[in-house]
């Protein structure tokens, strides 16, 4: 038999990644904590923190809640000022005090005294979308802003073994703390695509392509709750043999642009997607502003002065080719005709909108 150290031992290391069942109707959908096992977690993925041994609150930007959807009667000073995004924490008073904070939260008629004594120690922002990793640097920032000592972000940080979480698991103890938290960090990126959307690598929940949570395999019934959970998704649309994402606010989603060029071609003309020349390397992800690289396609004449001239011959010969610009007579006669300009001010041909249509040289 296990005497209470010995069980406060074992669970002091837990693993929070899947959520639990509710218990209200309200209940948010949180992620519960598993017990860590060694050896059978992939530390290199997780984050760790201390666990705050309080009360679990949940802001959902309007009301704070507790993990099974009950309203905590919090006084209004205290979420002033909040945003309306939820955060996720721990109302918590400090090491060695659970009994204060819980009896604090369960006041209905909150005393300012008490609540002055309390910290909510947030740890996560579930509405921000994409993985951990990226969520800590935003509700690190998002308290910063808010400026109010009651509000504080947890601190993460990384271990490189299990001896090395061990050392920092007892040093946490010795201080007068309850124990560690680990927070997996990875995204959907190492998912599986399946036909109906892309399956989590850990536990295998299945979300569409707009983010909603089709099964839960690892939770009872299936996941009795997965309605509750979603990710970001981003609406994306194939285009001119390229897919186009728009990762802004779904209310300002702008139309996707059509250019005539690209759609109407005359005899002899085709439109041939070859990415081996440039850049001389084929086909690469470059972190960039994609409008940045569209604004200097379409301007050719860097092409046959830059590519050409003072850097030689780097991708094919006809680039030097200058291409002549129509007269001001052809401009005006293509206006006159109400046929479509190209998106320059400059006109010219052959064809130009999104790079350079040339003639073969007979």
């Amino acid at each position: 038999m296990l005497n209470r150290r010995q069980f406060a031992s074992l669970i002091s290391l837990a693993v929070l990644g899947t959520a639990g069942p509710a218990r209200g109707a309200d209940a948010p959908a949180l992620m519960l904590a598993n017990v860590y096992r060694p050896g059978a977690t992939p530390l290199a993925d997780y984050w760790v923190s201390e666990k705050y041994d309080g009360v679990r609150g949940y802001w959902d930007g309007q009301r704070l809640l507790t993990r099974g959807g009950e309203a905590i009667a919090a006084p209004a000073w205290f979420t002033d000022g909040w945003p309306a995004v939820p955060m996720d924490g721990e109302l918590w008073a400090g090491r060695g005090r659970f009994s204060q904070a819980a009896s604090t939260v369960r006041q209905q008629k909150p005393m300012d005294d008490a609540w002055r004594a309390l910290r909510f120690m947030v740890f996560d922002l579930p509405a921000q979308g994409g993985p951990f990793d990226k969520r800590i640097n935003a509700y690190q920032q998002l308290v910063a802003s808010l400026g109010q000592p009651w509000v504080q972000a947890v601190v993460q940080r990384k271990v490189a073994s299990d001896a090395e979480l061990q050392a920092l698991l007892r040093q946490t103890v010795k201080a007068g703390g309850e124990g560690l938290m680990l927070h997996r960090g990875t995204s959907l990126y190492y998912g599986k695509v399946e036909e109906r959307g892309i399956r989590c690598c850990y536990h295998g929940w299945l979300f569409d392509v707009q983010g909603h949570c089709l099964e839960q395999p690892c939770e009872p019934g299936g996941g009795a709750h997965r309605g509750k959970v979603r990710q970001p998704w981003y609406p994306v649309q194939e285009q001119y043999g390229l897919i186009w994402a728009y990762l802004g606010p779904a209310d300002k989603k702008p139309v996707l642009p059509r250019y005539e060029c690209l759609e109407t071609l005359e005899d002899g003309e085709f439109i041939e997607a070859d990415d081996s020349s440039i850049g001389g390397g084929g086909p690469q992800v470059i972190p960039c502003n994609w409008l940045q690289h569209y604004e200097n396609l379409v301007d050719p004449f860097h092409v046959v002065i830059l590519h050409s001239s003072f850097s030689g011959t780097q991708f094919v010969p006809q680039m030097a080719v200058i291409v002549r610009p129509t007269p001001l007579n052809a401009v005006k006669a293509v206006s006159r005709a109400n046929e479509l300009m190209p998106q320059k001010s400059t006109f010219f041909y052959p064809k130009l909108a999104t790079g350079l249509f040339i003639n073969p040289l007979e």
